[in-house]
């Protein structure tokens, strides 16, 4: 068919999900099709295509699940000081600028390598930087260079030992670097609270906070992050349009509670780890990691601490 056939022929109207069978009000009807059809004319929203993508994301990214004791055949090293790494490159790639995706694909290239390799303790910050210029590769526009993580490491690693580690990961993972973000489902989730910034940059500092708890690493990211979200919401009480949100979360509110009062239960204790409490309370991350720590304190006060629950 000539192009011009196809770019001039009439495209058919957007049929919209039946809705009926989630307890939509007007009101939030009303709001679903006003999202529908913003996302509609937004080419970059990939609209005709976008549901058929987050149905293989999430068949996906069950591949990719890690067993919570995916660090035991370790020898010199353990959870903690895994968590100190992780803590330390959440400063590197923030002083770096790096994307958002770019950290959780780090993260995840690491622990599945810890899954299947013995490291020493004296090469673990090594692995940390090598996983981060991997993904870096993979995600960036612009990938910083093996110079930058020279310096960064404070010239205790060479260059030449980063090269070497680079082809003995990508060897060990056989070069399977594709990972379904968990980024994705939070975007698709914010939608119900027309992308606010601020519900949303809780949950991700909530989505952070759960690099460092072995528990999380089998619950798969599509969830985690409707917990998060859901958490969000309502510490913030911007639980308005639920309906919706649980819609495209693609879970429902039985599906969650486990994992969110799982990720309250965290806030509710003191954070152990500087870096990303210091990302979260600057300016540009709307002060959040502060915000939760008031919170948690609130809350604390307010509540019977033996009886904890969110939901």
């Amino acid at each position: 068919m000539p192009l011009r056939n196809i770019t001039n022929r009439k495209k058919e109207a957007k049929k919209y999900k039946d809705t009926s069978n989630l307890n939509f009000s007007e009101t939030e009807d009303a709001i679903y099709r006003l999202r529908e059809l913003d996302d509609s004319r937004d080419v970059t929203m990939y609209y005709e295509y976008a549901e058929m993508v987050f149905i293989f994301f999430k068949k996906l990214e069950t591949e990719y699940l890690l067993k919570n004791n995916f660090m035991n055949i370790q020898k010199e090293i353990g959870w903690s000081e895994r968590c100190l790494l992780v803590d330390w490159i959440i400063e590197v790639h923030w002083k770096l600028g790096l994307v958002p995706e770019t950290l959780y694909h780090t993260v995840y290239i690491m622990d599945k390598l810890l899954s299947l390799r013995v490291v020493s303790t004296e090469k673990l910050q090594l692995l940390g930087i090598t996983c981060l210029l991997i993904s870096s590769k993979y995600e960036e526009v612009v990938c910083p260079s093996i110079e930058t993580f020279v310096i960064l490491s404070e010239k205790t690693i060479s260059e030449e030992e980063i090269r070497k580690a680079e082809r003995y990961v990508l060897s060990v993972l056989d070069f399977q670097l594709n990972y379904p973000s968990p980024l994705n489902f939070l975007r698709k989730c914010s939608k119900a609270n027309n992308y606010e910034y601020k519900t949303r940059m809780v949950a991700k500092y909530l989505m952070e906070l759960t690099f460092f708890y072995p528990q999380f690493r089998s619950i798969s990211g599509s969830l985690v992050s409707a917990s998060s979200m859901f958490l969000s919401r309502k510490i913030l009480e911007m639980n308005e349009n639920e309906n919706i949100f649980f819609f495209y979360s693609g879970y429902s509110k039985k599906d969650v509670q486990s994992c969110a009062n799982e990720i309250f239960s965290i806030i509710l204790q003191p954070i152990m780890y500087e870096n990303v409490q210091k990302k979260y309370s600057s300016s540009k991350m709307l002060k959040v990691s502060n915000f939760i720590k008031d919170f948690s304190k609130e809350y604390l006060k307010n509540s019977n601490i033996n009886s904890i629950k969110l939901l």
